[in-house]
């Protein structure tokens, strides 16, 4: 709420004192977008960025990192509504793109493809889809990244919900004690991501019937 109300004043300034069109007044709209996203207002996030993104587009072309910036965000507000069909085809884009013109390594674009895998599972019939995606791209995020970069260790996470969601609860467990071990050893005991992973697993033993393991490790996380 303080963020919208600093953007609001920001943006009114920069329509005024910038020449129409302006990318600093475009980007400002942006932010506001997603400010109004997390605060859950999507009828008012929606045309900001819709906006910003055919501004973008026509000034700066489909491909610049600015327009696919925007093109990202819409997408997030598609699926965090449920929009799926609206919200894919985006994130495939932006991935499409992205791979072209900076390669299928390149940090961009290993975002966008996990944003896509992550958006597949939002979808119950496409959830099995995802779980190729995330393999690729914790591969490439390993050898790019390193193992114990904070997306790499995302990448691990979400494909470890995935597979305890799928009901491939062995897998489910190595991922996940996999992903706990490192960021015990890179960010402590109490890091919330640390945490997370304990949850994780507690829930991924309580599925298997382990219920003292799994007791224990929802006490420590407690």
């Amino acid at each position: 709420a303080e963020a919208e109300a600093l953007l609001r004043e920001a943006l009114a300034a920069r329509e005024v004192g910038l020449p129409e069109g302006h990318w600093l007044t475009a980007y400002t709209r942006c932010l506001l977008g997603r400010v109004l996203v997390r605060l859950g207002r999507f009828d008012e996030a929606e045309p900001l960025l819709l906006e910003v993104l055919e501004k973008h587009e026509s000034v700066l072309g489909r491909d610049h990192p600015n327009t696919l910036g925007s093109m990202n965000n819409l997408a997030f507000l598609y699926s965090v509504q449920g929009r799926y069909a609206e919200a894919e085809p985006l994130f495939l884009e932006t991935l499409e793109i992205e791979g072209r013109a900076l390669g299928e390594d390149h940090p961009d674009t290993l975002s966008a493809e996990h944003n896509l895998a992550t958006e597949l599972t939002r979808v119950e019939s496409r959830a099995e889809e995802a779980l190729p995606i995330f393999e690729d791209t914790i591969e490439r995020r390993r050898r790019v990244l390193g193992e114990e970069h904070p997306n790499t260790l995302l990448s691990m996470s979400m494909e470890a919900v995935l597979l305890r969601r799928l009901g491939r609860y062995e897998a489910a467990e190595r991922r996940t004690r996999e992903t706990l071990e490192i960021r015990r050893r890179t960010l402590g005991d109490h890091h919330p991501d640390t945490i997370d992973s304990q949850m994780g697993l507690a829930i991924v033993l309580t599925k298997q019937g382990r219920f003292d393991g799994a007791e224990t490790l929802f006490r420590q996380a407690l």
